[in-house]
This record gives C-alpha cells, sequence and structure tokens, in this order.
C-alpha cells in the first residue's frame, strides 16, 4: 500500500485501458468504473488526461472510504476516523482534479445501528456533500457477507446494533436510512459548487451555475428529497439568481413533484445562463 502510485501507474492502468478499449468497441455510451489500490490514501498514479477510456466524460475513478479504525474493530481509536476520512476525501478530490475526469466513492458504511456508527456514516455523508462526490452505501443484503463484516449481528453487541443491512430481521432501521438516504442532487444543469444537508434543521442548500444548454431537459436540475424521511409534513423552496438581470431572474421556474418519488424539478430559463443559482429547501411546520 505505500506503493501504490507505481503499482496503479505501472499495472493497473495499461490492464484497465486494455479493457476500455474492448468495451468501447460494443459501448460508447455507459460510464466505466475503475478502482485504484485498495486503501489507496496517496496520491494517484494513474496519470492526467482521462487515463483510463481517454474521455473524461465517460469514465470515473471508484474508491472506497473504511476507517481501519472503525467503532466496531477499535472503539478506542475510533476518533482517528474524522481525521482519516477528511484526508481521504481531500486526496481523490485532488486524484479527480489530476485526472480530470469523475470519480465516486462506490462503497462506505458496513456500520450497525447504534449511535457511534450513525455519526461515522453521518460524518461521511457530509464530507461527500462537502467535496461533491456521488457515495453508494455497502451493504444492503442480509446475510453474512464473506467479502465484508455484513451480516445479521446480534442485539447484544453494542456496535453491531441488529446487524449491518438495513433489514436485519426484516424490518427497516430507519435511523440508519435517515443518516445514509439524504437528500441529494441527482441531476445538476450547470456547473455545482455547493451541496449540503443540516439533518438537525432538515434543511438542504444546493448552489451551481446554470449552464446554458438549449432543450429545457438540459437546463433541470432534479433533486431527490426523500421526503417522507426528511420532510413528513411538507416543504418549501425559495430560489434566489445573482448575477442576472432582474427580468432573466423572473423566468426562472419551479416544477416541484411532491409524488412518491420525492424528486424535485427546477428548471431555469436559457437567459440565466452563466449566473449563480441558490435553492434553499425547508420543512414546513407540522399541523
Amino acid at each position: 500500500w505505500y506503493d501504490s502510485a507505481a503499482v496503479e501507474r505501472e499495472v493497473l492502468a495499461p490492464f484497465y485501458a486494455h479493457l476500455a478499449a474492448a468495451i468501447r468497441e460494443v459501448d460508447t455510451e455507459h460510464l466505466i468504473g475503475y478502482e485504484p489500490v485498495m486503501w489507496d490514501m496517496w496520491a494517484s498514479g494513474f496519470g492526467s488526461g482521462a487515463p483510463v477510456s481517454g474521455d473524461p466524460t465517460r469514465e470515473a475513478l471508484s474508491w472506497h472510504a473504511y476507517c481501519w479504525w472503525a467503532p466496531n474493530l477499535t472503539p478506542s481509536l475510533s476518533p482517528l476516523c474524522a481525521l482519516y476520512h477528511r484526508h481521504l476525501f481531500a486526496t481523490h478530490a485532488f486524484n479527480m482534479r489530476v485526472m480530470g475526469s469523475a470519480a465516486i466513492m462506490s462503497e462506505h458504511g458496513s456500520r450497525g445501528n447504534r449511535s457511534r456508527a450513525l455519526r461515522e456514516l453521518r460524518r461521511v455523508g457530509w464530507l461527500a456533500d462537502v467535496f461533491r462526490f456521488s457515495r453508494v452505501y455497502w451493504q444492503y443484503k442480509n446475510y453474512h457477507d464473506l467479502t465484508s463484516s455484513g451480516g445479521y449481528g446480534s442485539e447484544d453487541d453494542d456496535e453491531v446494533g441488529g446487524g449491518f443491512s438495513l433489514y436485519p430481521r426484516g424490518e427497516l432501521q430507519r435511523n440508519k436510512l435517515a443518516a445514509i438516504a439524504t437528500p441529494y442532487a441527482q441531476a445538476v444543469a450547470g456547473a455545482p459548487r455547493l451541496m449540503r444537508y443540516h439533518e438537525w434543521a432538515r434543511v438542504f442548500v444546493l448552489e451551481y451555475v446554470a449552464g446554458g444548454q438549449a432543450s429545457d431537459e438540459g437546463r433541470t436540475t432534479e433533486v431527490n428529497l426523500n421526503v417522507p424521511m426528511h420532510y413528513p409534513d411538507g416543504y418549501r423552496v425559495f430560489a434566489s439568481v445573482e448575477g442576472a438581470s432582474a427580468s432573466a431572474a423572473e423566468e426562472l421556474p419551479l416544477l416541484g413533484e411532491r409524488d412518491s418519488s420525492s424528486r424535485l424539478r427546477l428548471r431555469h430559463a436559457a437567459a440565466v445562463a452563466g449566473s449563480r443559482i441558490l435553492i434553499c429547501v425547508v420543512p414546513c411546520a407540522p399541523l
């Protein structure tokens, strides 16, 4: 692990490039994901300029965020996880800028449903939003997985707290789901600048520079709010446009869909392209 950059540069990069070339012969549309050396804490050895496929819009570095000192492994050292995760996110943000392509945190979690485990899940989710990384929780299955520490667990185990899955005994672990399934902008019609969800106040904030796409769909931002869990009494949306004329700002329609999909769609007018748009979602008070 101390020489991971050399392994990525000399072994994985040419191997992935060979595979990507074969994939592109039959599929030119889908993203190609590729992984670094596990526990890669250092600058990547993959190089710059979309090193796998040559197309930065069609490839993504897929990395994992597991802490060596997780609460269920070494409880006395678990405070070190806060430092480790911040370093890991900053490192992969740097790697993404150097490589010029996307990145996704394709695994994190494998934690229980107790307070310490939930704090770690919330911290990782917060950092993912701060650094603007997509994230995937591991794991959803409710059987023992030999590839990880997942399984049913025991209620007597303070850290396992009923298992690492979301359905250890057929009942949904709502606290865990609330920690990982937070409001999230799934598609941004422009260049994202900031995304945060403040759990204690249930306030979601999204800031982006509006794109200038020709189609209405291309200028539509879509946010999944997980309404049943985070906004059961409804929500209100506030929007502001900075850097556009008053007449252009008035052309910003908000298309909210309060159905079971929890989608919020926000379409900006072509006239506000290049302007900064700030969206704020707040909960309604219960009746």
